[in-house]
């Protein structure tokens, strides 16, 4: 189950690449988070799926910290639901309010 501690603090919170980079191995972490970049980019924009149905529980952690990375460095734009259960890609020009926009980006 993700919930915010699994979530990165900032865009600079990259503690957890070493650990994980420890965990599975470079190999590991990069080739995972690659398949994982590589099925989210192909989803059309407004698809929403279940995380549980997506995603092992004992990658749940990974998951979140990798779709918080795609987010900071604006590769793709995914959001949690309110419980974490689901996930939204979005295009941030057409689906983003513009009022939202200017209070994120200041």
């Amino acid at each position: 189950m993700i919930t915010t501690d699994n979530l990165m603090r900032d865009s600079h919170d990259w503690d957890w690449v070493e650990h994980y980079a420890k965990l599975m191995s470079d190999r590991e972490l990069v080739s995972y988070s690659r398949r994982l970049f590589n099925y989210l980019h192909a989803l059309p924009d407004g698809t929403e799926l279940e995380v549980r149905k997506l995603v092992k529980p004992e990658n749940a952690d990974l998951f979140a910290k990798l779709v918080c990375r795609y987010y900071f460095e604006k590769t793709i734009y995914l959001q949690f639901s309110a419980d974490y259960t689901r996930i939204r890609k979005y295009n941030w020009d057409s689906d983003f309010p513009k009022s939202l926009k200017k209070e994120i980006t200041l």
